[in-house]
């Protein structure tokens, strides 16, 4: 008796030699067993013996043909080209335009997951969306998280957007160099990845190592916005946006963007830009979730329990010292400023507080900095050859009268941000505080 008629003996002699309704479905059950295991699926060779696993196993590196992925088929996004003009740290924000504060104008801010609204890649100042979701836009702000601080959306968006774009552009390149120029940000701007090891790319896989340089070259497109914004650079001409440079919340909401991109490479990445926002969607709500988000009235108490250390409600956009603290952290490791680092416990909102209880405590990112042994600083930079506003502005060029900077730089560029803050903001201006209690 075959394995399939066992079984239905069994389940049939269970209830005494009666066919019941149960039976009947066991029969069938027992029945389709045999078929099943002979006429079954049956996965394709190149996922039960992947070529990568197959040279890893006789101890030689792929091919480039042999990677199983054509380079050419990998699809091609247009560059981002605009800003998402959200969301400065405060929250019930008034806008002035010269000396005229613009009547009816005031930004809540604060924002909570669930209402965040569907991704556009490269949304921009007006992020609307048709397709099959239907139509509408973004909702950006910022979400108060126990473990990440305050997170703004709209730089987790416009790094994953970065992060993805360059992912994917690396991914057809390699493991041959590329060179990728992006105009703004006040400068023409380079992207220059020289070529890698094969092996290293085959030991990895394409899209890992792509989505590994990808990582680390968003992270110094993010450096340097923030430090061209803090040195006169508009993104929207006449409105200086030096209050917003270097915030509390910006760097690590870029380092959760450009992980959250990075995550949507390594893999197979999706194939189509209504593919890819949706995949922002989940992604965006998931890791605020691992961050343990607050609701939006929390999340108000919380921006309020900072107000006159790191904003000050007093100040109307875009006055310069609306943000009082500056986080200038370019390493490659992020940690969040997070209302424990300013108040004591007694002093945290109680919702906040009870929000938080049991938390994990602060979450750190980490850009990376190497691929094994390579050094990505050692085969991958970001060059820019700065625009007219520069020299108008006063900027410190490091090698005077050259307007042309490479990532390198930016190391001393942050340092004079950081004594230009602190001439105008103060000697603690660059770390969260400590109110004292009274």
């Amino acid at each position: 008796m075959n394995r399939g008629h066992r079984g239905w003996v069994a389940c049939f002699a269970a209830r005494g030699g009666v066919v019941t309704p149960i039976a009947s479905s066991c029969l069938v059950a027992a029945l389709a067993v045999p078929a099943c295991r002979s006429n079954g699926w049956q996965a394709a060779p190149s996922m039960l013996a992947p070529p990568r696993d197959v040279a890893a196993a006789l101890g030689e590196p792929l091919r480039p043909e042999a990677d199983g992925i054509d380079p050419s088929a990998i699809p091609l996004f247009d560059p981002p080209s605009h800003v998402r003009a959200c969301c400065q740290l405060g929250m019930d924000l008034h806008l002035k335009a010269g000396d005229v504060q613009i009547p009816g104008y005031q930004r809540g801010n604060v924002t909570q997951v669930g209402d965040l609204g569907h991704h556009v890649y490269d949304g921009g100042l007006f992020p609307v969306y048709e397709d099959s979701r239907g139509t509408g836009v973004e909702q950006n702000g910022i979400v108060y998280t126990c473990r990440g601080g305050f997170a703004d959306t709209a730089h987790i968006r416009d790094y994953a957007d970065w992060t993805f774009f360059l992912g994917l552009r690396l991914s057809r390149s390699l493991p041959e160099g590329t060179t990728v120029v992006l105009p703004g940000d006040g400068a023409i701007r380079r992207i220059v990845v020289r070529a890698l090891p094969w092996a290293l790319v085959a030991d990895r896989g394409r899209f890992a190592v792509a989505a590994t340089l990808a990582q680390w070259l968003a992270f110094r497109i993010a450096i340097w916005h923030e430090i061209a914004t803090w040195f006169g650079w508009e993104s929207f001409r006449g409105f200086p946006e030096k209050h917003s440079a270097f915030s509390p919340e910006d760097m690590y909401s870029n380092a959760l963007g450009i992980k959250l991109g990075a995550a949507l490479v390594a893999r197979t990445p999706p194939r189509t830009r209504e593919d890819y926002e949706t995949h922002v969607d989940a992604w965006i709500a998931a890791i605020l979730e691992r961050l343990g988000p607050v609701p939006r009235e929390d999340g108000r108490a919380a921006m309020s329990a900072v107000d006159g250390l790191w904003w000050d409600s007093r100040k109307v956009l875009p006055d310069n010292c609306i943000t009082l603290r500056r986080n200038i952290s370019i390493g490659p490791e992020q940690l969040p400023w997070t209302l424990g680092d300013a108040l004591s416990d007694s002093q945290l909102p109680p919702g906040v507080r009870a929000e938080c209880k049991g938390s994990r405590g602060p979450l750190p990112l980490r850009i990376p900095e190497s691929i094994g042994e390579v050094r990505i600083a050692s085969v991958a930079s970001l060059e820019l050859d700065l625009d007219d506003w520069s020299e108008q502005a006063g900027f410190p060029f490091p090698r005077p009268p050259s307007r042309s900077l490479t990532s390198a730089d930016f190391p001393a560029l942050a340092e004079a941000a950081r004594a230009g803050m602190q001439r105008a903001l103060g000697d603690d201006c660059d770390h969260p505080g400590k109110v004292e209690m009274p």
